[in-house]
């Protein structure tokens, strides 16, 4: 191109994203660029716009474009190290701080992930019980599953207190992640010292998954004959 930048060309594939969604999802990278995040910058068209509807002979739907100037970067396959996940975490923090600050516009639209997006007829993805390699019977555990996670979801609601363009998540106290680990030590047999179950607790970000992944319980029955305590270093 003129300036000799690199750009790279986004073709949306039909009937997944209203073109309204697709600008929305663009306005909202834009404010994250200013706000200083590196993301992807995109490119207005002739007519200002960001996407273009364009046709080809041969293509039987129009698509939806965009033009976005080229980042630079790598897959880190190998190498990867806690201080790569700290920046990782750190941008993804600044993207919600970002974002929760930020006023929609009247006309800001994207796709709801919620009970109806996620689950059963309609579902952004298609419903899981027309997955061809499902045999009856897991057709109706699907359908069973399906149902129950989706009266979790609404019963969850969709209030701007927890439902919106990023993720609000509720976590756990720390004195309800050493119960739930003491009541984990109890069924598996483990002797958890009061000290040892509120240190996993501070140390589990807030999730109830991360206090319960079976490492300090390998390490136990490894190391500890069965036994977590903390230890003075």
């Amino acid at each position: 191109d003129g300036d000799g930048g690199r750009r790279v060309l986004r073709i949306a594939r039909p009937g997944y994203q209203s073109l309204a969604a697709i600008r929305s999802e663009l306005w909202w990278v834009t404010q994250l660029r200013a706000a200083g995040l590196d993301v992807p910058q995109p490119e207005r068209g002739r007519d200002g716009e960001w996407v273009q509807t364009v046709s080809v002979p041969g293509v039987p739907e129009a698509r939806n474009c965009v033009l976005l100037r080229w980042m630079p970067g790598r897959f880190l396959y190998d190498g990867l190290r806690p201080a790569h996940l700290e920046r990782v975490g750190r941008v993804i923090a600044r993207v919600h701080e970002v974002s929760s600050a930020l006023d929609l516009p009247a006309d800001f639209s994207r796709q709801p992930w919620d009970a109806r997006g996620l689950l059963g007829p309609g579902s952004i993805w298609g419903d899981t019980k027309d997955c061809i390699f499902l045999g009856e019977e897991d057709r109706e555990w699907t359908a069973g599953e399906a149902a129950r996670v989706r009266a979790l979801l609404e019963s969850y609601g969709t209030g701007p207190d927890r439902f919106g363009l990023i993720q609000r998540l509720e976590f756990y106290s720390c004195d309800d992640l050493a119960a739930i680990v003491q009541r984990s030590a109890q069924l598996l047999q483990l002797n958890l010292g009061v000290d040892a179950a509120a240190e996993i607790a501070r140390r589990c970000r807030g999730m109830r998954i991360v206090s319960n992944r079976s490492r300090a319980r390998s390490r136990a029955l490894e190391r500890g004959g069965g036994m977590v305590a903390v230890t003075a270093r």
